[in-house]
């Protein structure tokens, strides 16, 4: 079998790496990405390189694929920092070949913002997306030229492939979110999106989820779903964690991805109040 193993390290996790300051100048953000033989303490010798040289890790993921480690790092670079040493460090280790690139502070929520944000809540559309099927070549690149069509961009995606149980097609599986790009116009409609998505369910013999994202929780529409993974409803979700604690469920969360916390704030709201 040939499974991606996903790895996120969330901010609240490492933002305590903030360090010194020795020389003036501005603040910047960058993006470091590396791949490289998977082998142990890789991770940790990018963030022994980043704090040693006064920047501070705002979020990082790493994936394995094929025997390499792919690894993505966001980072913050005091002006005080010497960004070349930084750069030289960071390319120089072992066994990695590593990309630099300036990158965007990134946004975070403001409580000053919350009427404009609710102001904006309208004209957005972000959605879950997931497909399914016997894998092949091009299913990835026609499910991107309908996102691309509708101005839609991907926030964060994830492909597997694996044998199928008793020999024959692989299996493939691809999931993420999306947004719309800019404004919506007037005559935009997630239905259009939809209805492209199920001519390739046709032509390709595959499934695919296709729902929009509430600010809130995963929908009205009981996004959970029977052959949803977590279960066959919210009423046998909730006995599933029935006994608990608060405590229990952040000590819980620390390794979660974004879309796992999606989906525990929304238990949470009739389990643990």
């Amino acid at each position: 079998m040939n499974f991606a193993r996903h790895i996120h390290i969330p901010y609240q996790a490492v933002r305590r790496l903030t360090v010194s300051a020795t020389v003036r100048g501005a603040d910047q953000h960058i993006l470091v990405t590396s791949a490289g033989k998977d082998r142990l303490g890789a991770l940790k010798d990018f963030t022994n390189v980043i704090h040693a040289k006064n920047a501070n890790i705002v979020d990082t993921k790493g994936t394995r694929l094929g025997g390499l480690f792919s690894l993505t790092i966001l980072a913050k670079v005091p002006g005080t920092a010497d960004r070349a040493a930084l750069d030289t460090a960071l390319k120089s280790v072992s066994g990695f070949e590593t990309m630099i690139m300036p990158a965007s502070q990134p946004a975070y929520y403001d409580p000053d913002l919350e009427t404009q944000i609710q102001n904006d809540a309208d004209n957005e559309f972000t959605a879950y997306f997931k497909v399914e099927g016997a894998d092949h070549p091009g299913i990835i690149n026609k499910v991107m030229k309908v996102f691309e069509a509708n101005g839609l961009s991907i926030d964060n995606m994830s492909t597997t492939s694996e044998g199928a149980p008793y020999g024959g097609t692989d299996l493939f599986m691809m999931e993420g979110v999306c947004n719309h790009v800019g404004p919506l116009s007037k005559d935009w409609k997630a239905m259009t999106v939809l209805e492209a998505l199920r001519e390739i369910e046709a032509s390709d013999n595959v499934d695919i989820e296709f729902q929009e994202m509430d600010d809130d929780e995963w929908g009205e529409d009981d996004e959970w779903g029977e052959d949803d993974e977590w279960g066959e409803g919210e009423d046998e979700m909730n006995e599933i964690f029935d006994g608990i604690t608060a405590d229990d469920m952040k000590e819980m969360e620390k390794s979660f991805t974004p879309e796992e916390r999606k989906k525990l704030e929304f238990l949470e709201k009739g389990k643990l109040q």
